[in-house]
């Protein structure tokens, strides 16, 4: 059975359709705090329903967004490498993403990316043409592959997200 979640649970991140990079850097925060054993736990409570057709449709066009997405952002960020390669990203489907100019060795966090110590969302939305991965098995992925964040990121203020060259965040 899935636990319905109340509002003040979870990160706006997952709440409402638009979201900054201070929303982002927020919501990962949040489970840098709780450790990687309770941040695992939500996140696999918000994971299952990321596919969750049974949803109508009618009500997840309404929410505005897929929470596979967000799901997926926080842990690319959450979980980090524990050798030289990336990992790799969820098996949700294709994103628009230009392989020759944009390799994964070169993006290693797409379709979010990394610009001093902010973090930003360059691409949502999956174009499927088969099954989508489980964001659960996704979830087990970082946990093996990876190590869990331990220190939080930084959250610009607006005048350092405002300044060409952002000083201060690293």
């Amino acid at each position: 059975m899935t636990r319905i979640l109340r509002h003040n649970e979870v990160p706006t991140l997952f709440r409402k359709e638009a979201f900054t990079a201070d929303d982002l850097a927020v919501a990962v925060n949040y489970f840098v705090a709780r450790g990687e054993k309770e941040a695992a736990k939500e996140l696999a409570r918000l994971a299952p329903d990321a596919f969750d057709y049974k949803t109508p449709l009618k009500e997840r066009i309404a929410r505005g967004f897929e929470l596979h997405d967000r799901v997926e952002w926080v842990l690319r960020i959450l979980f980090l490498p524990r050798k030289a390669q990336p990992l790799r990203e969820p098996r949700y489907g294709g994103l628009s993403l230009p392989i020759l100019t944009m390799p994964l060795t070169r993006w290693p966090l797409y379709p979010v990316a990394a610009s001093g110590g902010s973090y930003f969302v360059l691409s949502e939305g999956y174009m499927l043409g088969g099954s989508p991965e489980n964001p659960l098995k996704y979830l087990k992925y970082c946990q093996r592959e990876g190590r869990f964040r331990t220190q939080p990121v930084p959250v610009p203020t607006r005048e350092q997200a405002l300044k060409k060259e952002p000083s201060g965040i690293t």
